[in-house]
Protein backbone atom coordinates (compact mmCIF):
# COMPACT_ATOMS: atom_id res chain seq x y z
CA UNK A 1 0.00 0.00 0.00
CA UNK A 2 1.32 3.58 -0.56
CA UNK A 3 1.96 5.83 1.73
CA UNK A 4 -0.56 8.54 0.41
CA UNK A 5 -2.95 5.84 0.42
CA UNK A 6 -6.15 5.01 2.74
CA UNK A 7 -7.51 1.85 3.44
CA UNK A 8 -10.33 2.70 2.07
CA UNK A 9 -9.17 3.07 -1.27
CA UNK A 10 -8.48 -0.62 -1.63
CA UNK A 11 -12.16 -2.43 -3.54
CA UNK A 12 -13.14 -5.85 -2.77
CA UNK A 13 -10.48 -7.52 -4.41
CA UNK A 14 -7.54 -5.87 -2.85
CA UNK A 15 -6.63 -3.89 -6.12
CA UNK A 16 -5.29 -0.49 -4.56
CA UNK A 17 -6.14 3.00 -6.83
CA UNK A 18 -4.03 5.95 -6.64
CA UNK A 19 -5.46 9.49 -5.41
CA UNK A 20 -7.28 10.54 -8.41
CA UNK A 21 -9.46 7.45 -8.48
CA UNK A 22 -7.29 5.54 -11.22
CA UNK A 23 -6.78 1.22 -11.53
CA UNK A 24 -3.35 0.58 -10.72
CA UNK A 25 -2.69 -1.65 -13.36
CA UNK A 26 -4.50 -1.91 -16.90
CA UNK A 27 -7.58 -4.10 -17.34
CA UNK A 28 -9.12 -3.19 -13.31
CA UNK A 29 -11.10 -0.04 -14.84
CA UNK A 30 -13.77 -3.19 -15.66
CA UNK A 31 -13.59 -4.73 -12.37
CA UNK A 32 -13.52 -1.40 -10.31
CA UNK A 33 -16.97 0.33 -9.91
CA UNK A 34 -16.07 2.72 -7.70
CA UNK A 35 -16.26 6.55 -7.72
CA UNK A 36 -13.24 8.57 -8.13
CA UNK A 37 -11.51 10.13 -5.11
CA UNK A 38 -10.40 13.63 -5.28
CA UNK A 39 -8.29 13.75 -2.00
CA UNK A 40 -5.28 16.19 -1.90
CA UNK A 41 -2.14 13.41 -0.42
CA UNK A 42 -0.43 13.58 2.59
CA UNK A 43 3.12 14.74 0.45
CA UNK A 44 1.10 18.14 -1.03
CA UNK A 45 -0.37 19.15 2.79
CA UNK A 46 3.63 20.83 3.52
CA UNK A 47 3.88 22.77 0.59
CA UNK A 48 2.62 26.53 1.23
CA UNK A 49 1.89 27.31 -2.64
CA UNK A 50 -0.55 24.27 -3.29
CA UNK A 51 -2.29 24.86 0.28
CA UNK A 52 -2.96 28.19 -0.73
CA UNK A 53 -4.30 27.57 -3.79
CA UNK A 54 -5.99 24.83 -2.30
CA UNK A 55 -7.58 27.48 0.32
CA UNK A 56 -8.25 30.01 -2.16
CA UNK A 57 -10.58 27.16 -3.75
CA UNK A 58 -13.14 26.96 -0.96
CA UNK A 59 -13.76 30.60 -1.28
CA UNK A 60 -14.19 31.36 -4.73
CA UNK A 61 -15.73 28.73 -7.26
CA UNK A 62 -13.08 29.63 -10.09
CA UNK A 63 -14.87 27.63 -12.53
CA UNK A 64 -17.77 30.44 -13.41
CA UNK A 65 -16.15 33.33 -10.81
CA UNK A 66 -18.73 33.22 -8.54
CA UNK A 67 -18.31 34.27 -4.88
CA UNK A 68 -19.05 31.32 -2.06
CA UNK A 69 -22.47 31.26 -0.33
CA UNK A 70 -21.08 32.77 2.88
CA UNK A 71 -19.44 35.49 1.46
CA UNK A 72 -22.86 36.55 -0.53
CA UNK A 73 -24.24 36.06 2.41
CA UNK A 74 -21.68 38.29 4.48
CA UNK A 75 -21.86 40.88 1.56
CA UNK A 76 -26.11 41.14 1.67
CA UNK A 77 -25.82 41.60 5.08
CA UNK A 78 -23.90 44.73 4.88
CA UNK A 79 -26.17 46.23 2.46
CA UNK A 80 -29.11 45.30 4.79
CA UNK A 81 -27.11 47.23 7.34
CA UNK A 82 -27.12 50.13 5.12
CA UNK A 83 -30.57 49.52 4.08
CA UNK A 84 -31.67 49.73 7.80
CA UNK A 85 -29.95 52.64 8.67
CA UNK A 86 -31.25 54.33 5.91
CA UNK A 87 -34.90 53.90 6.41
CA UNK A 88 -35.13 53.96 9.93
CA UNK A 89 -33.24 57.67 9.81
CA UNK A 90 -35.64 58.78 7.61
CA UNK A 91 -38.25 57.35 10.28
CA UNK A 92 -36.74 59.49 12.47
CA UNK A 93 -36.97 62.35 10.23
CA UNK A 94 -40.09 62.16 9.85
CA UNK A 95 -41.00 61.71 13.46
CA UNK A 96 -39.17 65.22 14.39
CA UNK A 97 -42.39 67.13 12.95
CA UNK A 98 -40.95 69.09 10.77
CA UNK A 99 -43.17 69.86 7.78
CA UNK A 100 -42.74 69.93 5.36
CA UNK A 101 -41.05 66.97 4.78
CA UNK A 102 -38.05 68.61 3.12
CA UNK A 103 -37.33 71.01 5.62
CA UNK A 104 -37.32 68.33 7.96
CA UNK A 105 -34.23 66.45 5.97
CA UNK A 106 -32.76 70.08 4.80
CA UNK A 107 -32.52 70.31 8.69
CA UNK A 108 -30.49 67.24 9.21
CA UNK A 109 -28.54 67.38 6.14
CA UNK A 110 -27.76 70.82 4.94
CA UNK A 111 -28.04 72.29 8.71
CA UNK A 112 -26.28 69.45 10.18
CA UNK A 113 -25.91 69.29 13.77
CA UNK A 114 -23.70 66.60 15.79
CA UNK A 115 -26.27 66.62 18.71
CA UNK A 116 -29.09 66.75 16.82
CA UNK A 117 -28.79 65.30 13.58
CA UNK A 118 -28.65 61.43 12.64
CA UNK A 119 -27.52 61.89 9.02
CA UNK A 120 -24.06 60.50 9.82
CA UNK A 121 -25.38 57.58 11.36
CA UNK A 122 -26.10 57.02 7.91
CA UNK A 123 -22.66 58.36 6.40
CA UNK A 124 -20.61 56.04 8.84
CA UNK A 125 -23.32 53.34 7.71
CA UNK A 126 -22.45 53.90 4.07
CA UNK A 127 -18.74 54.08 4.95
CA UNK A 128 -18.62 50.92 6.63
CA UNK A 129 -21.06 49.16 3.82
CA UNK A 130 -18.00 50.80 1.19
CA UNK A 131 -14.91 49.23 3.49
CA UNK A 132 -16.54 46.07 3.68
CA UNK A 133 -18.08 45.47 0.58
CA UNK A 134 -14.44 46.84 -1.56
CA UNK A 135 -12.32 44.50 0.76
CA UNK A 136 -14.41 40.98 0.62
CA UNK A 137 -16.20 41.56 -2.77
CA UNK A 138 -14.24 43.44 -5.06
CA UNK A 139 -10.43 42.90 -3.73
CA UNK A 140 -11.45 39.22 -2.18
CA UNK A 141 -9.30 39.83 1.32
CA UNK A 142 -9.40 36.72 3.31
CA UNK A 143 -8.26 38.38 6.40
CA UNK A 144 -10.77 39.60 9.50
CA UNK A 145 -8.62 42.78 9.66
CA UNK A 146 -11.33 44.81 7.51
CA UNK A 147 -14.60 44.03 9.37
CA UNK A 148 -12.69 44.86 12.90
CA UNK A 149 -11.40 47.83 11.78
CA UNK A 150 -14.78 48.91 10.73
CA UNK A 151 -16.79 47.78 13.40
CA UNK A 152 -14.57 49.20 16.02
CA UNK A 153 -14.33 52.85 14.56
CA UNK A 154 -18.45 52.64 14.26
CA UNK A 155 -18.57 51.19 17.60
CA UNK A 156 -16.44 54.44 19.03
CA UNK A 157 -18.21 57.27 17.11
CA UNK A 158 -21.99 55.74 17.64
CA UNK A 159 -21.17 55.29 21.56
CA UNK A 160 -19.83 58.99 21.67
CA UNK A 161 -23.32 59.67 19.75
CA UNK A 162 -25.67 58.20 22.31
CA UNK A 163 -23.82 60.69 25.06
CA UNK A 164 -23.87 63.54 23.50
CA UNK A 165 -26.78 63.16 21.09
CA UNK A 166 -30.28 65.75 22.53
Amino acid sequence: MSVNMAPEDTDEAGSMQNYQGHPSQPGEQFLNKRKPSYRVPNSFQGNAALSSRLSALSVWDLDNGQMTSVRRTFCLFVAFDLILTFILWVIYTQLTGDNPIWSAFNKQVAQYNFKSSLFDTVMISAARFTFLILGYALFRLRHWWVISITTTMTCIYLLGKCFLFE
